[in-house]
């Protein structure tokens, strides 16, 4: 099996197109077809079919998918951690690590890892990637990341672990025109009556709302349900409702006079986060990525009161 085969047919089953394929290939169509010819030769069965708008794959062909992510991902980890092993002159770890952060992590962590893996390993290269926690896993499973930095409790496919780091309090995060705009610290208790702008319910942050407010007394009333942070922070500057974030992943809104944060009366709800990785041998570089996340970025949250797991939430 050639590595370029496996490129061709996985460009052309996610373009739709084997001319497109070769395009982006620089190759000639011809080449190309013939790779993905030879590959279905080596496998003993066809990949692609083709329809009047180009090829998709056949059912065989949906199952190679996930493999050749896999096959291309390992390769190129495979040269990235033999270039870590080559020291500098000075002695220092050099590398690069991929790394996906779940966007209303980037705010809180992202510099702090940056800044420290610089100054303890300068010649170590970090390439962060923002998405979604399930799309950062998927990508943590076939290695084309290396490491994942996310909110706990999260679902991990089985060969993928996770440990805990830190914590961080959590605000009830309004527009500037709520009638809580003027408040700095507020009780949970006081708003069963809101409309709340939340997460789906198996993201982690959904339980912190669920699980604060219900340890209140009440089940809150979800208004909206809203896939990422960034329309969530819209929604709520619209006055659509309120939600609760880390006041971390707000302070530019905050700061800019769009939103507020108000501190939520002792003891304060607090999220846990974490890193996912995948077990087995690993590179220098990952393994120093790895360090500097639970020396620098962990934080004792002594005074905050953790959301409970789904399990404990009772819906």
């Amino acid at each position: 099996m050639q590595l370029m085969d496996v490129r061709c047919f996985l460009l052309a089953a996610e373009l739709g197109s084997v001319t497109r394929a070769a395009e982006a290939l620089h190759r000639a169509q011809s080449a190309a077809s013939v790779s993905i010819a030879r590959l279905e030769s080596h496998l003993g069965t066809q990949l692609l079919e083709r329809h009047p708008g180009g090829v998709r794959p056949t059912a065989a062909g949906e199952a190679f998918v996930s493999h050749a992510e896999t096959i291309l991902n390992c390769v190129e980890r495979a040269e990235r951690e033999l270039a870590s092993f080559r020291e500098s002159s000075s002695g220092a770890i050099r590398g690069q690590v991929n790394v996906g952060v779940a966007p209303s992590l980037t705010p809180l962590l992202l510099s702090r890892l940056l800044r420290s893996v610089h100054e303890d390993a300068p010649e170590l290269v970090i390439n962060p990637t923002e998405a979604l926690t399930r799309d950062l896993l998927d990508r943590l499973a076939t290695h084309e990341l290396d490491l994942v930095l996310l909110w706990l409790p999260a679902s991990l496919p089985p060969e993928l672990q996770v440990q805990a780091v830190g914590s961080t309090s959590l605000a009830v995060v309004a527009g500037t025109d709520h009638a809580l705009a003027d408040r700095s610290e507020v009780t949970l208790a006081e708003l069963e009556d809101e409309d709340w702008v939340a997460f789906p319910g198996a993201n982690p942050a959904r339980q912190w709302i669920e699980g604060s407010c219900l340890r209140a007394g009440f089940a809150p009333r979800v208004s909206h349900e809203i896939e990422s942070l960034t329309e969530v922070k819209a929604f709520v500057e619209a006055g659509m409702g309120i939600t609760l974030l880390p006041a971390g992943s707000v302070a530019a809104e905050v700061g800019s006079g769009e939103l507020v944060a108000l501190e939520v009366a002792s003891p304060a709800p607090h999220a846990i986060y974490g890193y996912a990785h995948n077990d087995s041998r690993e590179s220098a570089a990952v393994a120093e990525v790895r360090r500097a996340v639970e020396t620098h970025l962990s934080d004792a949250g002594t005074e905050a009161e953790p959301v409970p797991p789904s399990s404990q939430l009772g819906s």
